[in-house]
């Protein structure tokens, strides 16, 4: 993605069956697919104040944020029913890189999100940019499902998080201390 895009990444539901049609013995017509369990991501950034006004406008039922906003309490109080969970990190960076506990914290946030999108709620992740956090979480969260759209992070070093499957702890374990590289990388060009 390129522009704005990046900041707000719409996600859609993927049409194709979710198994191999011949895994149903009883024929195509009856094989379960991801549109009979709509799973609707998007990612934004809250510095974008139009990215911000989209999301809000998309009406999710959750929202998971980095970055704290006055319109995302304003949502909240004006939608009752609506999830919003602050997630206490900072990009992670040379100075600053995440340890164990901050990956524990996004890989808490990841399966809470993971909860919200199987039960078909429509989930916003938010970070200042939308380009770093709020890509990893939303990918740490949908790993595995047909879920498309959600670009790679912009940092190299969170790639390989947003990539890692909640299920699998020594996955995780590999990737701690998350941040620290003699150089920072970005994995995207177009960022």
């Amino acid at each position: 993605m390129t522009g704005g895009a990046a900041h707000s990444g719409v996600v859609g539901v993927h049409s194709e069956p979710c198994e191999p049609r011949d895994a149903f013995p009883a024929g195509p017509e009856e094989a379960p697919t991801c549109a009979d369990e709509p799973r609707s991501v998007r990612v934004a950034g809250v510095s974008r104040s139009h990215a911000l006004a989209d999301i809000l406008r998309w009406r999710p039922d959750a929202i998971y944020t980095f970055a704290s906003h006055p319109r995302l309490n304003e949502y909240q109080e004006a939608n009752i029913g609506v999830e919003l969970t602050f997630i206490p990190l900072d990009d992670p960076t040379n100075t600053k890189p995440w340890y164990d506990a901050d990956i524990e914290v996004l890989c808490r946030a990841a399966a809470d999100a993971r909860k919200s999108i199987l039960a078909g709620k429509k989930v916003a992740f938010l970070c200042k940019a939308g380009l770093n956090r709020s890509p990893t979480l939303a990918r740490m969260a949908s790993h595995g499902m047909n879920i498309v759209g959600v670009a790679m992070p912009v940092d190299e070093a969170l790639c390989e998080l947003a990539l890692c499957d909640l299920e699998d702890p020594s996955a995780l374990a590999k990737l701690t201390p998350v941040g620290m590289r003699k150089q920072r990388k970005r994995s995207r060009p177009d960022a």
